[in-house]
């Protein structure tokens, strides 16, 4: 596959369709000149793109502005300051003073004083006026309401900052389902919300576990999930072959196993490079067999690493297993159908919820400005609300505690719904700065003496978590698994809806996190306990900052509504029914 290829492969999975051969050919010349890989390249203009314009749309002159404002700038930090070979003049000739004034606000600022102002030469440019802004709704830039801001100990411009203007407002982007008339409320429905079997305990203690004891879970998990994959197989054909778990048992005629798929990290792409883990440990050096696979004589196989399978082949040598047949779907049990007496809507936003930029949270208080007119009965925040890859968490500059602005912030989305039957929910993140970055992820801890009411309507939920709402079962993460598998899934399906197969993976699995290794904090303990699921939700709500997506997989709907800062959410209407159908509901993923 060559480089053009490559690109448009990679900039469709994130939503975006280039037809402009030009704009491919800047982007090689990019990556030729800056010496680096067209996912990278991908992934930059992704986090470039919507910050700056909010969309993903590449055009050509846009791709000159990313190479202007990142690629020479990190090209030439590079390659003159990684060694500190020599400074910027008149940074040498204006250090000592900084430093003379620094100096005397610490002294004056110890007498009380407010200390020497330091000259600045930033000038704030004139902020356009709200008629002349709707006017022209081309522009695109607005100053930012006044809404919430941190505590800092950065003094900051007296001009107050802008952000892009969506003018896709209100577009929709996806629709699944039966039509609706309004989203807004047309009666009240006092839903009852809980969790259906045991989450993440809080102040759990995590990572202690031993390369031994982490071994052995691994093992145990890859026996139940294939004994139950093979079982599932022999019910729905009953055939004469034998079933063993050695996965380097020797035959010459076809016999089934079971194992986990292994790859070597240096050569994913090469179909001789796979493995199969099985879990029968050896008596001499205690452990796993691991024999090789020969994927030639498969017609049709989607495989990555970490995924269980059962297998059916030959195995002569002992040494390689000529796989034939791969299954797969070792779905849950289904669960019975809601218990629903009133239509009721459910909205969907997931975080990141502020620029790169900034952390005034303006599309996060967009949402809650839909949330109170629409009012939805059950809001879904998803995190992460605090990253800790966010450029201002990073430079410490904040002058509270993470959790104390995180407290501040939730305190003000709650505003939005006191006096309003909107029940919210709120599932955190192992990015989020001020919690524990594991996964498995236990549920926030929060001050609600600090919330309106004392957040009676709040619904703290640890990650994963699966809701029984009025007995519609709903499955939720906020880990990425649909990026991480897609990174190093192989698959000969080209005409499969790729987003949805992979969403297959994770039911079929019936796992939130089915890949390994992992590239989160996994704790294999917590894992193994609380990331697994034996009831098949109604939905399933799969976060990724890959295209957004809505589809039905063995009755089950899944949804990616993808990313607050790219201003998409997703709102869904339940209808009651006798029989479950995921086509009686509607589902609109769309614009802020």
């Amino acid at each position: 596959m060559d480089k053009i290829e490559n690109l448009q492969k990679y900039f469709q999975e994130f939503g975006c369709v280039v037809e402009d051969n030009g704009v491919l050919d800047k982007c090689i010349e990019l990556c030729n000149l800056y010496n680096v890989d067209e996912e990278k390249l991908v992934e930059m203009w992704l986090g470039y793109s919507t910050s700056v314009f909010n969309e993903v749309d590449i055009t050509l002159d846009r791709l000159i502005k990313l190479e202007h404002e990142l690629l020479k700038k990190e090209n030439k930090s590079n390659n003159v300051n990684r060694n500190g070979e020599f400074l910027n003049t008149r940074s040498i000739i204006t250090d000592p003073l900084k430093q003379i004034i620094s100096e005397s606000d610490n002294i004056l600022e110890m007498y009380g004083c407010d200390g020497v102002k330091t000259p600045t030469t930033i000038v704030g440019k004139r902020l356009r006026s709200p008629e002349e802004l709707s006017e022209n709704q081309d522009g695109k830039i607005r100053a930012a309401d006044a809404h919430f801001s941190p505590v800092s100990y950065v003094t900051k411009p007296d001009t107050p900052f802008r952000y892009p203007v969506n003018v896709d407002t209100g577009k929709v982007l996806l629709f699944f389902g039966k039509e609706i008339s309004s989203w807004n409320r047309e009666f009240d429905y006092d839903v009852e919300i809980t969790q259906l079997g045991e989450g993440v305990p809080p102040n759990i203690m995590y990572m202690f576990e031993l390369l031994h004891s982490q071994g052995s879970m691994l093992s145990s998990v890859c026996c139940d999930v294939g004994e139950r994959l093979c079982n599932i197989w022999a019910k729905l054909e009953n055939v004469d072959i034998r079933y063993t778990k050695d996965v380097m048992f020797q035959s010459q005629t076809n016999f089934r196993t079971w194992g986990r798929i292994l790859c070597d990290a240096h050569t994913k792409s090469d179909i001789t490079s796979y493995m199969l883990e099985g879990c029968k440990w050896s008596y001499h050096d205690n452990k796993t067999s691991v024999v090789s696979l020969n994927l030639s004589g498969v017609k049709q196989y989607s495989l990555y690493p970490g995924q269980i399978v059962a297998v059916e082949g030959t195995n002569p040598t002992r040494n390689v297993l000529n796989a034939k047949r791969f299954f797969t779907k070792g779905y849950a049990s289904k669960p019975e159908p809601p218990r629903l007496t009133k239509s009721f809507n459910i909205m969907i936003a997931v975080g990141p919820f502020t620029p790169s930029d900034n952390l005034c949270y303006q599309p996060l208080f967009d949402i809650m400005e839909r949330v109170a007119k629409e009012q939805p009965h059950v809001l879904i925040l998803i995190g992460p609300f605090v990253e800790y890859s966010h450029p201002e968490v990073k430079s410490t500059s904040i002058k509270e505690t993470f959790q104390e602005h995180f407290e501040r912030l939730i305190a003000k989305v709650m505003q939005y719904v006191l006096g309003k039957l909107v029940k919210v929910i709120m599932v955190p993140s192992y990015r989020d700065v001020h919690h524990s970055p594991v996964f498995p992820t236990p549920e926030f801890f929060i001050n609600k003496d600090k919330i309106p009411l004392s957040g009676e309507n709040l619904y703290m939920m640890p990650d994963p978590c699966m809701l029984d709402i009025e007995g519609l079962i709903i499955g939720i993460t906020s880990v990425d698994s649909i990026k991480h598998i897609a990174k190093e899934e192989i698959s000969n399906l080209p005409t499969t809806d790729r987003l949805i197969r992979i969403a297959d993976h994770i039911l079929s699995q019936r796992c939130f996190y089915p890949s390994y290794p992992p590239t989160v904090n996994l704790d294999t303990k917590l894992w193994k306990k609380y990331a697994f699921f034996d009831l098949q939700p109604h939905i399933l709500i799969l976060p990724s900052d890959m295209r957004y997506f809505c589809g039905v997989i063995n009755d089950c709907l899944v949804i990616n509504p993808e990313r607050s800062i790219k201003y998409t959410y997703a709102r869904l209407c339940i209808r009651p029914n006798e029989q479950w159908n995921p086509h009686n509901v509607s589902c609109e993923i769309g614009k802020i």
